[in-house]
């Protein structure tokens, strides 16, 4: 790595609170060493990454489980095209336990830098573990129906291939008039 990546590290977190500037080092060493090695260093991180795609993909209903839920796709939509390969990154760095007992603005920050700073950490292996692991890649519409209520619809990505259900031509159709109308 080069000195001037670390001086550019330094000054982007320099008023960062003392945990997330950890953290973050943290980040930039595990994609460093997925950058070397092509894989996560320990057993520990594939568990980590498993449990966040759980997350990610399940609805979810205990409050802890849904701050990290938002967390892992805030991280994934803030990156852009690298959010799949920065989901894998964040999840096998710091977890669940870690990103919850940060408060909110601490999460707000850590995915603003992870954001900003998902180039340099982005590797062609973070990319591989990503579609290893099926990290998804979500399109999620928000419906309000009747007295405010909000069914969210979320539609799995087109280029990956996913587990199908047949539903009659005459039911789809009306449920695309009924929430895309």
């Amino acid at each position: 790595m080069a000195g001037g990546d670390q001086d550019d590290r330094t000054k982007q977190h320099s008023e960062m609170p003392i945990g997330l500037k950890d953290i973050c080092e943290k980040i930039h060493k595990v994609a460093e060493d997925v950058r070397v090695l092509g894989r996560f260093g320990g057993k520990r991180a594939s568990t980590l990454v498993s449990n966040a795609v759980r997350i990610m993909t399940s609805e979810q209903t205990e409050r802890p489980f849904q701050v990290y839920q938002n967390f892992l796709c805030d991280v994934r939509t803030a990156s852009g095209p690298l959010g799949r390969n920065m989901v894998v990154l964040c999840s096998a760095t710091i977890g669940k336990t870690k990103a919850v007992t940060l408060n909110e603005r601490d999460r707000i920050t850590l995915v603003r830098y992870i954001a900003t700073t998902s180039i340099r950490l982005d590797s062609e292996h973070l990319s591989s573990l990503a579609a290893q692991y099926n990290i998804p890649k979500v399109l999620q519409e928000t419906v309000k129906e009747g007295y405010g209520d909000q069914l969210q619809i979320v539609l799995p990505d087109p280029f990956l291939q996913q587990p199908y259900m047949v539903i009659p031509l005459e039911i789809a159709s009306q449920i695309m008039r009924k929430y895309m109308a």
